[in-house]
Order: C-alpha cells, then structure tokens, then sequence
C-alpha cells in the first residue's frame, strides 16, 4: 500500500533551500492528519496550532514585470523540488523509475539521492508544475513534491537584466526577496502579503502538514508596468552588440528617454570582447551607477550658461588660443588648429576645446559651478532604482578645474545624467525627474499610475532653442564631428565627445592607445520638436578607432531610424528637401572641383582625442 500526499504538497508555496531545509528540520513525513477548518472550529482551533506547531511562511505569486505595452520582461513560474527520506524508501530502482517515467527525466540520476544516508535528501528540483503533477499522480510513497515559485525571463536571462534586477532567497523567510534593479525598489508591490502554514504533530511526535485553509492566506503581488520599450530595447541592444564586435570594446551604454516626461524608454549595458574595460561584474547598471568623464558632451553647460545669462550670441567671436597653459606642466589643446578667431556657434560644432574654455571663463566661475549644479551634475537623478553615481564635482575649486571641468575632464558623471543633460535643452529649458515605473496593476485588472515627479526650468526656451539649432549644425554642417548621426530625411542634433578615461589605478590612461577612450554621442530627434533623447557610448574599443563620432554616432542615427519608423513620425519636409538637393547636385556634377567629406571625416575633427597634455 502507498501513503500519498498530493493535496498537501499541493498547497505549499515555499521558496528554495530555507523552506527546504526547515522541513527537513521538523522531521517532515507525509501523513495525513484531518483537521478542521477555520470555518468549523474557530479561532480556538486555529490558535491551538500557533501555539502546538511551527509555522512556514506561505507565499502568494509575484507580479510580473511588464513593458509601457504589458509585453513580459520577468514573471514568475511555479517550480518544485522533490525530496524524500531514504530510510523509507524500500525500492529505491523501483521508486526510481517511478520518478523517471511521470516527470521524463533520467532513472540512473536519480538512484544516489534516493540511497542517501540521511533523513532528507533532494532527489530532483526544478521540475516544471507538469512534471510536478505527474509525479504527485503516481502516489510514490515516502516522496514529497515541495512546490515554489521562480522568476524567468522569457527574452533571455541577459535582456534588461542590469535595470530589471534579480532576485534572491531571503535566508530568514525563504521568500524571494529583490535584490537589484526594479525587483529591489519594488519589491514590496510585487511581493504581495504573506500568508502563514503550520505543521502539527503525528502519533510519533513528528511535524506534519495541517491539511486546511492556511491559518493566513497569501495574496498575489501587484505587476509592474514599465516605461520600457522592449522592441526599441531588442533592438538597441543588438545594435550595441554589433558596435562592441566591431571596435572590439570592452563595454557599452545607451539610454533612450522622452525629454517632456523623464520616461526612460530603453537603457542598455552591454559587455564586448575588449579587455582593457573596468572590470565591472556583468550585471551592473553602468547607465546609471557608474560616473566617467564625459568629455566634449558636457561643452553644452557652459556655452548654454553663456547664452542664458546673455555674456554670448551664437555669432560672438572668441579669440581661440592654440594652447590654454595648466599647472603642473600640463596645457589644454586642440586636435585641429582652427582660426584665432571663432563665433560661438563655431566653437560648438567643431568642438573646440581651447574656445570652449574662453567661453566658460567669460561666463565665470560662480555662474559656471550654477549651471553645473542646475543642470544636475554632482547629484543623484532619483530614478527608481537602488544603486546611483552622484559624480564627481568637487567643492574645491583650483585655477584649473574651470578649464578642465568645461571641456569635460576632472569632472565626472552618469550616462543617465548626460542624458537629462540633454533632455533639458530638448524640453525647452525645462529638466524632468527620470523614472521606469509607470504603473502597479493589481489582481482584478486596475492599475494605479506611478505620478512622475514634476519637472523645473533651467534655462530658458529662448536658450534651448538656440542650443538645439547649434547643436542641430554639429551633425549636419560640413565641418561638425556629428556626420555620422544624421538620419535621411530628419534634422537631428547631439555632440559628440571623446574622454580619455581614468584606468583602474586611478589615473589617466595612456593616450596614445584607443582603448584609453570612451567614444560618446547625445543628442535629440526630431531636431525642431524633439521627442526622444538617445546617448550611446562605446568604451575602451582595441580597434584603433575611438572618435564618438565613428564609434557611437552610427548607432545614434540607427536607433533613431527605429524611433522614426515605430512610432510612425513623419520625415522632415526640410531634412528631405536639403537631402534632394545635395543628392542631385551630386549627380548633376561631371567634374567635382572638391571632395566631399565623409561621415568619417568629419569625426576626425572632434577635438576631444588628447585633451590635456604634458609639457616636455
């Protein structure tokens, strides 16, 4: 004759090796002990088990992880593990094959635990709720099926990982409990209420499942609804991969986000086949708690400062030294020698570091460290994630931090932070709090929105209007480093930057080797009515190319391509027209009296490959 346990191990949700190992604690043993229900005896009864048993915690299933679109990110499956006490097993081939025919697995594997000597040993886990079911069919004596629940990933473990996070087992409880990403900032919404199963003794003393109602019931978690895009995320990130194989680079970031909400829409971290990166672990958010120096990207503050307080007019002309002498020997220069003089608008679209610098000393240091401050550097964004860089802005100005911090060098920050950099010019002046939650839905189908923070201004719209038609011209005038972004048919603008980074000794790395550099670009599209912010930046690429402009700006002008084409946006009447007219000039042309310059070329200008140098 059997013993079967079906309609116990049925009603236990436990979690992993805790549940398991406090089970083997109490002796567990599949009898069946008739208990009545609350309904029936009471509360006197229900009490009497508190206070004559041990308890488990007893877990409802939690909330999945959704996309803006509820497509799935995380969910939560049922899983079990089965275990047995081989001191009752009396045929362990029979009990053997038994297990291997219901659940399809091999009989051989599962021979060693089932003659274990010990009171508890795990003779298979992670059987799907099928396999489960068909074991608990069979009856097998001895054998107890102990149900749970576990996260998966229907688009790949890898996908998203960084920002949706983990989870792991509570060593107290046994429960799942998030311990990265959304699962941790969430963690509470997506748990649930936890219920409460207590076991009772048998006739021998021996702990026992109470079959009833659970003396607490568990109630589901709430889902998650994200502001991701998970088809902008695939693709995002499949370009990414292909960037990483190509520049052969250590790792890279991107963030798409809608400058009027904060929304962030993708966010990709991404590790390569280069090996001169940071070491990071994989799994790391580097969007968000990682801060380098941005390098040229950050030259907006100081020129949209200038423009704010009205120290500058795009067509002001800056004398434009060849060399800005440091301390300590060092000076700052330019990659290519422009012209002494140069307009404001100039000094942005070539990327002049020399100029930029002029520029930001005109505005001073006081007004500077302003805008510094306004546009969100040396503080955290507070976006709804556990773990976020403040970067580096230091309190203790000396003669070279304006210079250096104005071209991006010294100081340091997040990919996220240049992004709402950014966001703030696109948003007409105004800077929006980031945020990836957008909802909680709870059981019966409604959801409650996630308010996002309201926003506050910066600069002016005035400002930001200037600053988007300059930075429009980086990517479309002929001499800008942004060639490589344009987009057919769309005006877009960004900036392109190329840091030198700091190695893992502290310190500058060598210059003259390309994995010393971060390649970088940001910028907004549609260039006049901007609804989307995208930054890209490949580090620490082995391939010989580090420009931003060779190595992020094609993706930019990918990704903004997907953007244009799902959402279903229009090309731009003069984007098209201007394109028409240069193709047709170009076939109209029998004997060209100059050569054309190439998105590569114009990457080459960027200024930002050596940006400070020893003196010998």
């Amino acid at each position: 004759m059997t013993e079967s346990s079906p309609r116990i191990t049925r009603r236990l949700f436990l979690t992993g090796g805790a549940s398991a190992a406090m089970l083997a604690a109490l002796g567990y043993r599949s009898t069946h002990l008739a208990l009545a229900g609350e309904n029936e005896a009471g509360g006197v009864a229900i009490e009497a088990l508190r206070h004559g048993s041990r308890c488990v915690p007893l877990y409802g299933r939690r909330g999945d992880i959704v996309d803006r679109y509820g497509r799935t990110l995380v969910r939560t499956v049922e899983r079990a593990d089965i275990f047995v006490n081989p001191h009752d097993v009396t045929n362990p081939k029979g009990t053997a094959r038994l297990i291997a025919d219901a659940a399809e697995l091999d009989a051989d594997d599962l021979l060693e635990p089932l003659q274990a000597d010990t009171t508890w040993s795990k003779v298979a886990a992670d059987l799907t709720a099928t396999q489960a079911h068909a074991v608990e069919e069979r009856s097998i004596r001895a054998l107890h099926v102990i149900r749970r629940y576990a996260r998966v990933y229907p688009n790949g473990d890898e996908f998203l990982r960084p920002v949706v996070g983990f989870t792991n087992e509570d060593e107290t409880t046994g429960g799942l409990a998030g311990a990265g990403g959304l699962e941790l900032t969430f963690t509470d919404d997506l748990t649930g209420e936890i219920g409460e199963h207590c076991f009772l003794s048998d006739a021998n003393g021996h702990p026992t499942p109470a079959q009833a109602t659970p003396i607490k019931a568990s109630t589901p978690g709430k889902h998650l609804r994200t502001t991701i895009d998970a088809d902008l995320q695939a693709f995002f990130e499949h370009r990414i991969d292909e960037a990483l194989e190509e520049h052969r680079a250590a790792t890279a970031v991107g963030i798409v986000l809608h400058p009027r909400t904060g929304a962030v829409l993708a966010m990709v971290n991404r590790q390569g086949p280069g090996i001169h990166g940071d070491g990071l672990m994989v799994g790391e958010n580097r969007a968000v708690a990682l801060a380098y120096d941005p390098g040229s990207i950050m030259k907006i503050v100081a020129i949209a400062g200038a423009l704010e307080d009205g120290i500058v007019e795009p067509d002001t002309l800056i004398d434009v030294p060849t060399r800005i002498p440091l301390a300590e020997g060092r000076s700052i220069t330019n990659v290519h020698d422009g012209a002494p003089s140069q307009s404001v608008a100039n000094i942005l679209i070539t990327s002049s570091n020399t100029g930029t610098v002029e520029i930001a000393r005109k505005l001073g240091e006081e007004r500077f460290r302003h805008y510094l401050d306004a546009f969100g550097f040396g503080h955290q964004t507070g976006i709804d994630l556990p773990i976020e860089a403040e970067g580096l802005l230091t309190d203790d100005w000396k003669d070279s931090t304006l210079p250096t911090y104005a071209i991006g060098q010294g100081i340091t920050a997040s990919a996220l932070q240049m992004s709402l950099a950014y966001g703030i010019i696109a948003n007409d002046g105004v800077r929006m709090p980031p945020h990836l939650g957008a909802g909680l839905i709870e059981a019966n189908g409604n959801e409650v929105n996630i308010e996002p923070t309201s926003g506050h201004r910066v600069i002016s719209t005035k400002t930001a209007q200037v600053m988007r038609v300059l930075l429009r011209e980086v990517v479309s005038e002929e001499q800008g480093t942004g060639g490589s972004a344009d987009v057919p048919g769309y005006e877009v603008g960004g900036k392109t930057g190329t840091p030198r980074v700091v190695g893992t000794d502290g310190v500058y790395m060598p210059s003259n080797v390309s994995s010393s550099y971060h390649g970088s670009f940001v910028g907004f599209a549609p260039g006049r009515d901007p609804e989307f912010v995208v930054l890209v930046r490949i580090e620490n690429p082995d391939s010989g190319q580090y420009y931003g402009g060779v190595l992020a700006a094609p993706v930019f002008s990918d990704v903004v391509g997907q953007l244009m084409a799902q959402h279903g946006i229009a090309p731009d009447d003069e984007a098209v027209a201007s394109q028409s007219a240069m193709d047709e000039s170009r076939e109209s042309a029998t004997t060209p009296t100059t050569t054309l310059p190439t998105k590569v070329d114009k990457a080459a200008k960027e200024s930002t490959v050596v940006l400070i140098e020893d003196d010998e």
